[in-house]
């Protein structure tokens, strides 16, 4: 299937070109109603009059409740259509805090009430039996990644056979995880594309380790939109064989197996859309769409063969755009 996938993926100048208006039509188009979502999550600190942090004050909204942590702080969703939310603590008077579009963070004094009824109605308060820690989430991920590479320096050297394997698109099956804290995205992924043609004995594979790092700059219940820096490693390794299973040892020795290992480095600077579905507890699914700008890191690729290391003075190209999809199940507290 990657193979066929390979053979319709010759991306040219003019495919790159109209790849990257589709990319901005899409957002274009997608954001502004994205941006609706129903909840945002608003965030903050409270204090007593002296600035010392309370714990266990109650923060109220109509999505649900939730209690500051040891050192004050609390992360709790809203609807959109929220305009305010309560915060309550025994011994301290109830506050009403007005909500603004703008505002998601929030530094909340308490002040000590003087008044015993209301000292004792807030006697009836359910205690906190845990208090809210910073938001984190854990994160499986299957997804595919790919962008083009012109080898045409190399023609003369591996000859046409090899080129129709290896020049065009590189596309891997990524396999990742990850997790987030407090908007700060982190991910790890590995990477892997096989290609084969048994009739020439020609085989061309691919490994690739990548470290992703992102911050959420919106994060909401449907949708989040994050900007997003990566580092990739890839392995090329171009193997030829005689496919006949038995052939004399002058023709061995005469035309030998080739096995070629190319390492190159590269980044990414870019942003993630990422749709969510199917919440339940913090635990939900997700479809994640990536494109970045894509750039070598070693101008020159490190070659090698199985005991040597290679000098040449060809190089290869690789396509300023990176794309991909993935398709995630994030555990979330």
């Amino acid at each position: 299937m990657v193979s066929n996938l390979l053979s319709f993926a010759k991306l040219k100048p003019i495919d790159l070109i109209m790849m990257k208006q589709l990319l901005i039509t899409l957002s274009l188009f997608i954001l502004p109603i994205l941006l609706s979502a129903e909840k945002r999550i608003i965030e903050g600190h409270i204090t007593d009059q002296e600035c010392n942090a309370i714990p266990g004050a109650k923060i109220s909204t109509d999505y649900g409740e939730v209690f500051s942590n040891p050192n004050g702080d609390f992360y709790i969703a809203v609807n959109e259509n929220t305009e305010s939310f309560t915060v309550a603590l025994t011994g301290y008077l109830t506050q009403v805090i007005l909500l603004e579009e703008e505002i998601s963070e929030f530094n909340i004094v308490m002040r000590e009430s003087n008044n015993m009824a209301d000292y004792t109605s807030q006697l009836n308060m359910k205690s906190p039996e845990s208090y809210t820690e910073k938001k984190s989430e854990f994160y499986l991920s299957v997804g595919f990644n790919g962008f083009a590479m012109d080898f045409s320096e190399f023609e003369h050297l591996l000859g046409s056979d090899n080129m129709d394997l290896i020049d065009g698109a590189a596309i891997t099956l990524d396999l990742g995880i990850g997790g987030s804290v407090n908007r700060h995205y982190y991910k790890f992924s590995l990477g892997l594309m096989a290609l084969e043609d048994s009739i020439g004995g020609i085989e061309y594979n691919t490994t690739k380790y990548k470290i992703d790092y992102g911050y959420n700059i919106i994060d909401r219940t449907h949708f989040a939109l994050r900007p997003l820096a990566s580092v990739n490693w890839y392995r090329f390794r171009l193997l030829n064989y005689d496919p006949e299973n038995e052939i004399p040892l002058t023709d061995y020795l005469s035309e030998r197996d080739l096995d070629l290992r190319i390492n190159q480095i590269t980044g990414n600077l870019g942003g993630e859309m990422e749709f969510k579905f199917n919440e339940n507890n913090g635990n939900y699914y997700s479809l994640i769409l990536y494109g970045a700008y894509h750039f070598k890191i070693n101008q020159n690729p490190w070659i090698y063969s199985r005991r040597n290391k290679l000098k040449t003075s060809a190089n290869y190209e690789v396509s300023p755009l990176a794309i991909g999809a993935t398709f995630s199940f994030n555990f979330g507290n």
